[in-house]
């Protein structure tokens, strides 16, 4: 009986221990990168604020920010499915003891 917890306590250690990495990766992954697409958009932001109003009413015209945002979610996109595939390929080898 004392075979079967035992076993049963290291499975269990070693899913808490990957739930645990896991949560800590995805957090620091979407930090930086919450930091790194706040950027970006601060200095598309600032790089419009110089523009006279006929050039900002042109680039409204051909809707420049519409472009602007699907580049921005074609660029998250495929970091989301570059980390779906990486995560998926590597395996994690940790043993606590």
């Amino acid at each position: 009986m004392d075979v079967i917890f035992e076993a049963l306590r290291g499975l269990l250690m070693n899913v808490f221990y990957r739930i645990t990495l896991g949560l800590g990766l995805t957090f620091t992954t979407y930090k930086s990168f919450d930091a790194l697409i706040d950027g970006m958009k601060e200095y598309i932001v600032s790089s419009f604020q110089v523009l006279d109003n006929s050039m900002l009413n042109l680039l409204s015209m051909y809707r420049i920010d519409d472009a602007i945002t699907i580049l921005f979610s074609a660029f998250l996109v495929k970091l989301v499915f570059k980390g779906f595939i990486s995560g998926s390929m590597t395996t994690l080898n940790f043993n606590p003891n």
